[in-house]
């Protein structure tokens, strides 16, 4: 599959939703990675393949304090994402990628 964004692209980000709700399933997603570095990943909407983790989005850990997610990018051959670094904790999450508005020729919504 083809990335949804590219390098260059602009977004705007919703920053009040995850305030108060979780997370949705197939969302694009701006949160703090492993190293503290932002990134852009979609909720993984179903289990991994069963060559990989069987890990289902989200999941409660063993502590049970919080909710993990998976997350995976869209072109999932040359990703950096959960099945590299791992489920994400809830608190990591800092918003909803709602809009694109550069370049010009691509703008819109994104789904």
């Amino acid at each position: 599959m083809d990335p949804t964004l590219r390098d260059g692209d602009r977004v705007l980000v919703d920053l009040f939703t995850y305030r108060h709700r979780a997370p949705r399933l197939g969302e694009l997603t701006l949160f703090a990675g492993p190293d503290g570095t932002y990134m852009v990943k979609r909720l993984q909407n179903g289990p991994l393949p069963r060559s990989e983790t069987p890990f289902l989005a989200p999941f409660r850990a063993a502590d049970g304090d919080e909710d993990w997610f998976v997350v995976r990018g869209d072109n999932s051959s040359a990703s950096l994402d959960s099945r590299t670094f791992g489920p994400v904790p809830r608190h990591r999450f800092r918003g909803r990628v709602l809009f694109r508005y550069w370049p010009v020729g691509r703008w819109g919504p994104i789904e």
